[in-house]
């Protein structure tokens, strides 16, 4: 199904996004879409390889990570590119235990979008603006393709 619907509302369950829509003609509309929630860890390469091999080897951490790699990030206020351990959250309920335990760790660890909401983040992650009008496609509940309408800055 493609049609025309302006985003309302969005909110996670479990390891999805529950988007809410409104067509012209006030048909409502109830979509959802998978997101996995990041976050990012920056330190000394040897505690960051030590801190991936305990979340993928202890319980109960390694109930709440779906998957641990090595990647690139950017900090925001000096603009330099850094060395980072991506940890990807299982479900989005195993965000805060997950935060509680690696405050834990070591203080020469670093955390990065450990903060964020989870709609902001998708919403940032995939360019999108609330109260805006999309071209949507779904298969079912389904989001399949979201495509801006409008840009919220003209």
């Amino acid at each position: 199904m493609e049609i025309t619907a302006w985003l309302f509302d969005l909110y996670p369950v479990q390891s999805r996004i529950v988007l809410w829509f409104v067509t012209a003609a006030g048909q409502r509309l109830r979509v959802t879409d998978s997101f996995t929630y990041r976050i990012y860890v920056h330190g000394p390469q040897a505690k960051l390889r030590s801190l991936a091999a305990h979340l993928k080897s202890r319980a109960p951490a390694s109930r709440w990570i779906k998957r641990t790699y090595m990647d690139q990030g950017m900090e925001l206020w000096q603009g330099q590119r850094l060395d980072v351990l991506c940890l990807e959250i299982r479900a989005y309920g195993d965000l805060a235990p997950l935060l509680a335990y690696l405050g834990t760790w070591d203080a020469e660890l670093a955390l990065y979008n450990c903060d964020l909401s989870i709609p902001v983040y998708y919403l940032y992650e995939k360019k999108l603006f609330p109260c805006s009008w999309y071209r949507l496609e779904a298969t079912g509940d389904q989001l399949d393709r979201l495509t801006p309408l409008e840009h919220p800055f003209q």
